[in-house]
């Protein structure tokens, strides 16, 4: 991995209903006491990756948000993918319609 960067993210947006994935999800990452957060948008497979916020940066301290309109966020989830101190995160963002 680009140790240089950090613990990268990566991950999916699924519509809970069949378990479908869901195209142009917005992905907000926020580094605790940094002013501005990162975004992406999920692919036409419903995934995501961002890179690492820095060395030295606790993947604990980026706050992940999910949202696009139409939908209903009901769950969302993080693993780590190993105890490395580079290891990249797994987020998981379960919707469902109104």
């Amino acid at each position: 991995g680009d140790t240089e960067n950090g613990a990268p993210f990566f991950g999916e947006a699924l519509d809970v209903k069949g378990m479908k994935p869901i195209e142009g999800v917005r992905i907000r990452a926020q580094q605790k006491g940094k002013p501005l957060p990162v975004f992406v948008d999920t692919n036409d497979e419903g995934r995501f990756s961002l890179r690492g916020f820095g060395k030295g940066v606790d993947p604990a301290d980026i706050d992940i948000k999910c949202e696009i309109t139409g939908y209903k966020l009901i769950d969302l989830s993080r693993r780590r993918v190993s105890k490395a101190a580079d290891a990249a995160t797994e987020i998981e963002c379960l919707f469902e319609k109104p």
